[in-house]
């Protein structure tokens, strides 16, 4: 995101890590713990592995800096590493998460989206009210932006590695579209089977004010990204079903 929700934040601290779970008395371990002894570091594939874990402790958030912070704490704790939060790489451009190795030093860039649809529920006993966020076109725009910011970081240095994770409860950005007809937010889709590269622009018909808050400028991505979407959790009621998808940029 372009501009940080708080000052910096720092979840480097150590507690006992909590994504060990027993179901139907077999030991689940995690497998972020598994690809990271594989690779000998921690990089963008192992964090990705996190969220999954991330869904057995917290099966909602009420907002992204929420869903920022537990995460942060949670690669934190399953994996050993360093984690800085709103991590400013040049001014006014600020990385939602830098993941650095405790061994290696290999630094992965953490961007996160959290797309709302309106939700009502009680989960573990406590309340959360999602607020509906239906502007899908600027959701997109926003999601391919970051992947271009992630490019840019892993340019600079190699052995980088980034991430970008989509989380939301609104089927419009995970399904493909029924009529087959295209709209001026084409470029910008994110659903299943999409290819994503290249230029991405807005058709003609966009008008200013889908073009505002700095989401004017064409996205010209280098790599070619194709969005597989996952089950995150099942809640009660319409828009119960969160899904994300998580997107690896390396040198």
């Amino acid at each position: 995101m372009d501009e940080p929700h708080d000052a910096e934040q720092d979840v480097d601290r150590e507690v006992g890590s909590r994504f060990v779970w027993v179901e139907d008395e077999v030991t689940i371990t995690s497998t972020a713990r598994s690809i990271q002894k594989r690779k000998g570091r921690v990089d963008a594939e192992v964090v990705a592995a996190v969220v999954p874990l991330l869904s057995h402790e917290r099966r909602v958030f009420h907002s992204e800096a929420d869903f920022q912070f537990a995460l942060g704490m949670a690669v934190r704790e399953e994996t050993g590493a360093r984690v800085r939060l709103e991590v400013a790489v040049k001014p006014g451009v600020h990385l939602d998460m830098m993941v650095t190795d405790s061994q290696t030093g290999a630094q992965t860039a953490v961007e996160l989206k959290y797309l709302k649809a309106a939700w009502r529920g009680t989960v573990d006993d406590e309340q959360y009210q999602l607020p509906g966020h239906d502007a899908r076109d600027l959701g997109g725009y926003d999601c391919l932006k970051d992947l271009r910011r992630n490019e840019d970081f892993v340019a600079v240095e190699q052995g980088r590695s980034a991430l970008l994770v989509v989380l939301t409860n609104d089927p419009g950005y995970w399904s493909p579209p029924k009529n087959g007809g295209t709209t001026n937010a084409e470029d910008f889709r994110i659903h299943e089977g999409a290819v994503i590269e290249g230029v991405r622009e807005w058709g003609p018909g966009a008008g200013p004010g889908t073009k505002s808050g700095g989401r004017a400028a064409p996205i010209e991505l280098r790599g070619t990204y194709q969005p597989r979407w996952h089950d995150y959790s099942r809640l009660d009621g319409p828009r119960g079903l969160f899904r994300y998808t998580t997107l690896i940029t390396r040198t």
